[in-house]
């Protein structure tokens, strides 16, 4: 199931008719737009006219717009960014269509992951335009915070956002503040003037009142345009009647009235309705948008308590109003509060205050109609295919068995696309007995508790539960499923292995979806056992029947597994195209990614770190982690560790540390595993050495036990090799060098073995530093010639310049004895320049200077005849970027063109 959008909330609200001209306003709105800022912020109480300015002055403004109306079900991330990307395509068609695709790949670079790509295609639209955020206030997941804030950061000039909110978001707003790039109104600002509160009542509203009269509406209500139009309402109903004495008499009364202005005004204005229509409002109270049949629905058709005598107002109203398409028409015609949400006059919904009243009172006169109300609302909205909005109102009916009952026939929809955040909302707000009864859905629940970090003798329990609760067996292999996962992460091979395929045998043929899950646990067995072959032929597997199972959360996350296991093969090239391939899965059909999609984010990142491309490296990782941690903090902790790494080889040793100490509380957060907290501290010890902190160094490495947890716990393969190299880093840092050579030659055998090249790099150039500092120069240049034949074909970088000085002079020794002179050169051309002063001018004349990754990326596009255009949208850059990256690239090859660029490119080898 995918989302469905209520288009509704893409509508401009129309300009009313009756507006007061707000000229000093409209000119701050103006001004914002001929200064370029980023944000306008309108940021006030309810009721004081937000909505209707913006809405006005987007409508002369002439730029295209987009606007979104928000709501609750909007804290859910992905349903934000559907929505994000929707509004935009109302500007231009097209517009984010497919980011998701290949910028799922995009989610892009990771902090907003999805957002960075799109924010590249806005930078591409030729006419500047408006997106506006109505109601913002209802955000409260600070992840949409974050997507904001992002794009805030970034946003390009065609687009100013437009924020319209009761209270102040966790934004940037004083940073633009601070910078000139914001426009603000507040409630002192949007309040009426005098003379604005004299031609509301007077011209707009025609009630003719005096001028103290005026005087002392404005004192009373401060300008408060709400309150204003309750008391024009009150006064008009009752005009006829009165004189002026008795018209200052009703303005002095409530002026005096010790309720809130509000609930007084209100209340004049409902009283004075008749019966029928009073109840009308009150049953679709319930509704945030209304439409003729669902308010025929809900508030229609014969007694609404089948043994009282409350009959549906419809059979109380006159012939011309026997229909909620009527009623709503004939309400929005009368000025009740009701406001149209799109232009054939469909869809509507209350004034947000009035809404507030109306619902206090139906809890305080007719609590017993809440639950019958909601659920007709759910009916409708299930046979109208509004699934989600269906469970919101089976929920708010108390009727939880409907309610599990439509949860269960969408969660793995739901689930598959990585909804995490509304599944959890439903599933949390269902009684534990209703779920127990439905044991399928008591195991979702558990799922995702433990995808959140719940300790895992908790998850274990309630999957004792779930089969307790199951009499008929009819979810033992999901069980049997789930507990192979479990056995994978506390390091249990042989049982995760055993339990796969127990739970294959019991799971149905066409189950794809928990056939993948299954499938993809036993290939986490062979990867930690090591057995990289078995582990990609199994991940293969599973991504066929994720794929056709329509998980995309699955499928992803074994594409991203079979990347990262060919990182340790050292084939880099095919991990890229593994990452890029998992990004366009992560489309969700409306542009955006999916939040598992940042695990493809931060291996990108990981990537462009080995490049070299560190700018690439860090945005993709900040990006990604953002983005993942929308599905779960733990798998954010690999993100951070990359990220540190980033980091270091910037130069940014505290933010190296910052990255660290994050993913060590993550992963101390997480219960299920010690594997994640001993991968944290190898990675500390390995930045301690590289930053020559080799105190702190020894103080992890001996003083917390790293050597004795390897031993002690069950860890997968990975680790254990890594805590070998670190243990041979560690000797030789401490001049143990013979304890060194002994875990190197070690080491390197089983690499060689098992064809973990990319690890064998790593070993080489150990052992080519150590046989240096044995004094053995030829012997060094010997094995980092081997070492150079393996990383020159991927274009590994950074596994040599994170080895400093000692790797400049080898590198140096591996060209005067013309040893890969042409790589050895470029490498040694990216050490900084005290680091490689000792090489011969001549020598240097001789390297051509090399291509960064992201500039090879383009020459290769353009080799394949694609325009400076077409490799914008294929790389999600922006076309201003391309050019740029075209300009480096003829300047380092000595070409003015593309042809030229391509032809001296084959000759060099560098094509």
């Amino acid at each position: 199931m995918s989302i469905t959008l209520l288009t509704t909330k893409l509508y401009i609200p129309p300009v009313r008719a009756d507006l007061v001209p707000r000229p000093r306003l409209m000119e701050r709105l103006n001004a914002g737009l001929r200064l370029g800022n980023r944000l306008t912020f309108v940021s006030a109480p309810a009721g004081f006219g937000k909505t209707t300015l913006v809405s006005e002055w987007v409508s002369g403004c002439g730029r295209p717009v987009a606007w979104i109306t928000l709501d609750e079900n909007d804290n859910d991330p992905l349903r934000f960014m559907t929505y994000f990307v929707a509004a935009l395509q109302e500007v231009e068609a097209g517009l984010g269509q497919g980011l998701l695709d290949t910028i799922q790949s995009s989610k892009l670079p990771a902090i907003e992951s999805l957002f960075l790509a799109l924010i590249n295609q806005i930078a591409n639209v030729s006419d500047p335009f408006i997106l506006v955020l109505d109601d913002y206030h209802l955000i409260e997941e600070q992840s949409v915070h974050n997507i904001i804030s992002f794009t805030l950061e970034h946003l390009p000039p065609q687009m100013l956002l437009v924020i319209l909110t009761r209270v102040d978001p966790p934004l940037p707003i004083a940073r633009l503040r601070g910078r000139g790039q914001l426009t603000e109104l507040r409630r002192v600002n949007l309040k009426f003037a005098p003379d604005e509160v004299a031609e509301f009542l007077n011209q707009v509203m025609g009630l003719g009142l005096t001028e103290a009269d005026v005087a002392a509406l404005a004192f009373h209500t401060e300008g408060w345009i709400a309150g204003l139009q309750m008391a024009a309402l009150a006064l008009r109903a009752q005009a006829s009647s009165q004189d002026d004495e008795e018209t200052s008499r009703f303005i002095k009364s409530f002026a005096e009235s010790d309720r809130y202005i509000l609930d007084y005004l209100i209340e004049e204005v409902f009283q004075r309705q008749s019966e029928p229509l009073q109840e009308f409002l009150l049953y679709t109270s319930i509704l945030d948008r209304m439409c003729g049949s669902l308010c025929d629905a809900v508030a229609g058709g014969g007694k609404l308590v089948d043994d009282t005598s409350v009959d549906s107002p419809f059979l109380q109203l006159p012939d011309s109003l026997q229909s909620g398409q009527k009623i709503l028409e004939y309400m929005e015609q009368a000025n009740l509060f009701v406001i149209p949400l799109d232009r054939q006059q469909e869809w509507y919904r209350y004034h947000r205050l009035f809404i507030d009243l109306l619902r206090r009172r139906l809890q305080s006169k007719s609590p017993e109609l809440l639950p019958i109300l909601h659920g007709r609302a759910s009916k409708w909205y299930e046979e109208n295919g509004f699934l989600a909005s269906a469970i919101d109102h089976a929920i708010s009916a108390g009727d939880f068995s409907r309610a599990a009952y439509l949860i269960e026939d969408i969660a793995v929809g739901v689930f598959s696309r990585g909804e995490m955040t509304t599944l959890l909302k439903w599933l949390n707000q269902l009684p534990d007995g209703v779920m127990r009864n439905q044991p399928i859905l008591f195991l979702y629940h558990t799922w995702m508790l433990y995808i959140n970090g719940h300790p895992i003798d908790e998850v274990e329990a309630r999957l004792d539960d779930a089969i307790k609760s199951d009499d008929s067996g009819h979810i033992s292999g999901e069980v049997t499923m789930f507990r192979a996962a479990l056995a994978t992460v506390k390091g249990d091979i042989q049982s995760s292995i055993e339990l796969s395929q127990r739970a294959l045998e019991l799971l149905p043929k066409d189950s794809y979806f928990f056939r993948g899950n299954t499938v993809r646990s036993l290939a986490s067995a062979y990867e930690m056992a090591g057995d990289l072959t078995a582990a990609i032929n199994t991940f293969d597997e599973a991504v066929k029947m994720d794929h056709r199972a329509g998980n995309k959360v699955g499928e992803i996350v074994g594409l991203t597994k079979i990347a990262g296991l060919r990182k340790i093969q050292g084939r880099l090239k095919d991990a890229h195209q593994l990452y890029r391939r998992a990004l366009e899965v992560g489309n969700d059909g409306h542009g955006n990614l999916l939040p598992i999609a940042g695990r493809a984010m931060t291996g990108l990142g990981e990537l462009w770190r080995e490049w070299n491309d560190l700018k690439d490296a860090e945005r993709y990782l900040d990006e990604g982690i953002v983005l993942v941690k929308r599905w779960s903090n733990v798998w954010a902790i690999e993100g951070y560790l990359a990220l540190a790494h980033v980091r270091q080889s910037m130069g940014d040793e505290q933010g190296a540390h910052q990255a660290i100490q994050t993913a060590e509380e993550l992963a101390v957060d997480f219960d299920a595993s010690e594997m994640d907290d001993l991968e944290v501290s190898l990675i500390k010890i390995r930045l301690s050495l590289l930053q020559g902190d080799h105190e702190s160094a020894a103080h992890w490495f001996d003083g917390r036990g790293v050597v004795k947890e390897i031993n002690d716990i069950p860890v997968s393969y990975y680790l254990q090799e890594m805590g070998q190299i670190v243990r041979a880093r560690m000797c030789i840092s401490q001049g143990e060098y013979d304890q060194a050579k002994l875990l190197l030659d070690s080491l390197q055998g089983e690499a060689e073995n098992l064809y973990r090249t990319g690890v064998l790099i790593e070993i080489l150039v150990l052992q080519a530093l150590l046989l240096q500092s044995l004094g053995d120069t030829p012997q060094a240049v010997k094995v980092l010639e081997n070492a150079l034949s393996l990383a020159e074909p991927e274009g590994y970088v950074r596994i040599f310049l994170d080895e400093g000085k000692p790797m400049a002079r080898l590198l140096y020794e591996a060209i005067t004895r013309n040893i890969s002179p042409v790589y050895a050169g470029r490498l040694l051309t990216k050490f900084e320049p005290g680091m490689r002063d000792k090489m011969p001018s001549k020598k240097l004349a001789s390297v051509v200077e090399p291509l960064s990754e992201r500039e090879l990326e383009v020459l290769r596009l353009i080799a394949e005849g694609l325009s400076n255009q077409e490799v914008a949208q294929r790389l999600y850059i922006s076309l201003r970027t391309v050019k740029w990256h075209t300009s480096n690239i003829y300047n380092k090859l000595g070409v003015k063109n593309r042809t030229q660029a391509v032809n001296r490119a084959r000759r060099l080898g560098v094509l």
